[in-house]
């Protein structure tokens, strides 16, 4: 009879950590950020990307210009083509920024919502574009490992 008595707990334990672990891996499947993207024509043979980061509230994404060493920075990268070529930078909104004393350095984010903008010349007929987008994403209670995302932006015809 004494054994019975001892796996019961054993395997109650084990069920409750089983199902705690399903919870936070369902939990890191659900993105506190939603992309979204667009190509706004302009003058010319010109076009303007515009690629947003919805976020959830209470969780902020990092600046494109944040200094190695802390949070991993937002980054754009557009995949070369011969259907266009990249005109100056990617641009973003003014940044809110403070000093985070765990990395002892100023931390550059975006709360909401922010749009990231990359200027483009076509040099052929306007075709679909590919952007890969690494980003970190935290609240004030964890921060999310960095995560990578590819989007295929298409223009407006």
């Amino acid at each position: 009879m004494a054994p019975t008595k001892i796996r019961t707990p054993i395997i109650f334990a084990a069920l409750f950590s089983l199902v705690q672990v399903a919870a936070q891996a369902q939990s890191a499947l659900t993105s506190p950020v939603t992309w979204s993207s667009q190509i706004v024509p302009e003058k010319e043979g010109r076009a303007n990307v515009q690629i947003s980061a919805k976020l959830q509230a209470g969780w902020h994404i990092f600046s494109l210009h944040q200094a190695s060493g802390g949070p991993t920075a937002t980054h754009i990268q557009f995949a070369p083509s011969k259907d266009y070529q990249l005109v100056g930078a990617t641009l973003e909104p003014k940044s809110i920024s403070y000093y985070e004393k765990l990395f002892k350095m100023e931390v550059r984010y975006f709360e909401n919502e922010v749009v990231f903008q990359q200027k483009i010349r076509w040099t052929k007929q306007p075709q679909p574009l590919k952007a890969n987008i690494e980003f970190m994403v935290c609240s004030p209670k964890e921060c999310l490992p960095p995560d990578e995302i590819e989007l295929l932006i298409a223009p407006k015809l």
